[in-house]
């Protein structure tokens, strides 16, 4: 089987909200990225004003429908600059003097520890100056008698740790729905406010929007993954690059010309939301990434002895089959490879977690027990002599993701990333 990926950049021209129904006092809370079902409202809006797809076609209930088979197609969690949730097993010292961004693979960053003595040396050496990953060691971070404490921050390739992404607090006032006046805390008190707390001011937290003399500084990216399918492909390829927007990419470097930001033509114009923010969206052209595992960069390697020690890194938040029960066994369940007698877990670092959303037919939150993203573990795998191990399946769920409501972007992870190698 193969894969399509699609990197998209999103440039929204507003502030961002992406609430999920839950208000706490006066603050109404946000994600801190715009979610897969977002993006698949947006695109699923475009698709039909471009006409691309009729909503009456079968092909738009493939792809763009939640309760649709979720094995064809998946929606990115769309992150600032693309980033991802920083794997919990990377620690830092308390009161380092480190630059907030990091290169994570520079080799003094990568130095095996294997006792207390060894890192109390590479610190009083001023060798050590990033995060360590204990995925990898031999000890846990409790196991040091060391101040440590968890990265908090996120991670964009080519593996650079980064600060922790903040979203923006604003100030608020509720509108009456007939006159457009500003409602007040009095008017509740009159009773001309029929929902409790709908009066006076509020606090709404939001990601910021683009700013258009400097689109570079705030936009968000996501990768867009289908199976290999000509007629969907057709369908998402004009959202490429074309004449009239010529975008530079550079890595993560990514310049644009302000008046196509600020002024997008309808092909490169989306909306997201229950507020329908108007965002700009471009993106590469669809590259077709083959699962066989020879074109797999980071393919397990397998011993003589038929032993193979690979790790997994969930990216995103990950929602078991089993309903409101998130434990890493059910991750390890997942990963089963063919051809494998056993699988051995060798090191976990791991967190439970909710998803956040709402639910706008019944009124009420939507939340499920998660195993939270940047949940990291290794394991080992025993192939019996004289089998050929599949990774096939394991590399598809890798890219499409696991578990439950992956058409939104839940369970993707990475295997073999580069930020948990030894040497």
């Amino acid at each position: 089987m193969k894969i399509n990926s699609m990197d998209i950049y999103i440039f929204p021209l507003e502030n961002v909200h992406c609430g999920y129904g839950i208000q706490q006092g006066v603050v109404m809370p946000s994600l801190s990225y715009i979610p897969g079902r977002v993006i698949r409202g947006g695109l699923a809006g475009w698709a039909v004003h471009t006409g691309r797809l009729k909503n009456t076609d079968s092909l738009f209930d493939q792809l763009f429908l939640p309760d649709a088979n979720d094995s064809r197609i998946s929606f990115p969690f769309c992150t600032l600059h693309g980033r991802f949730q920083a794997p919990f097993s990377l620690f830092e010292f308390k009161g380092s003097s480190r630059s907030p961004y990091t290169a994570l693979l520079e080799k003094k960053h990568t130095i095996y520890i294997d006792s207390e003595e060894a890192i109390k040396s590479k610190i009083e050496s001023n060798c050590l100056d990033g995060p360590v990953d204990f995925l990898q060691r031999d000890i846990w971070p409790a196991e040091l008698d060391i101040t440590l404490k968890l990265c908090r921050g996120t991670v964009i390739e080519p593996n650079q740790y980064c600060p922790p992404f903040s979203t923006i607090m604003e100030m608020k006032s509720a509108h009456d729905e007939e006159k457009g006046r500003v409602k007040t805390a009095h008017d509740e008190e009159k009773g001309l406010v029929k929902t409790a707390g709908a009066g006076g001011l509020r606090v709404e937290e939001v990601m910021p929007g683009t700013f258009f003399s400097k689109p570079d500084e705030s936009f968000y990216n996501g990768t867009l993954v289908f199976q290999d399918d000509v007629q969907v492909r057709e369908i998402f390829e004009p959202l490429a690059r074309d004449s009239d927007f010529l975008p530079f990419f550079s890595g993560q470097s990514f310049s644009v010309p302000r008046e196509k930001i600020e002024d997008p033509k309808p092909g490169h114009l989306i909306f997201i939301g229950r507020r329908k923010i108007p965002a700009a969206i471009f993106a590469k052209a669809p590259e077709t990434v083959d699962t066989d595992i020879e074109c797999w960069p980071e393919k397990p390697q397998i011993g003589e002895d038929g032993y193979c020690s690979f790790t997994v890194s969930i990216t995103a938040d990950y929602i078991p089959p089993e309903k409101n029960v998130a434990h890493w066994e059910s991750v390890e369940e997942t990963n089963k490879i063919k051809g494998a007698a056993e699988l051995f877990e060798k090191k976990v670092f791991c967190r439970r977690g909710l998803t956040h959303g709402y639910n706008t037919i019944t009124g009420s939150p939507l939340l499920m027990a998660t195993i939270a993203a940047g949940s990291c573990g290794r394991f080992d795998a025993l192939f019996e002599k004289e089998k050929i191990p599949d990774f096939k399946d394991l590399r598809i769920k890798s890219l499409l993701g696991m578990g439950r409501h992956v058409r939104d972007g839940f369970g993707r992870f990475k295997l073999n990333w580069t930020i948990h190698r030894t040497d």
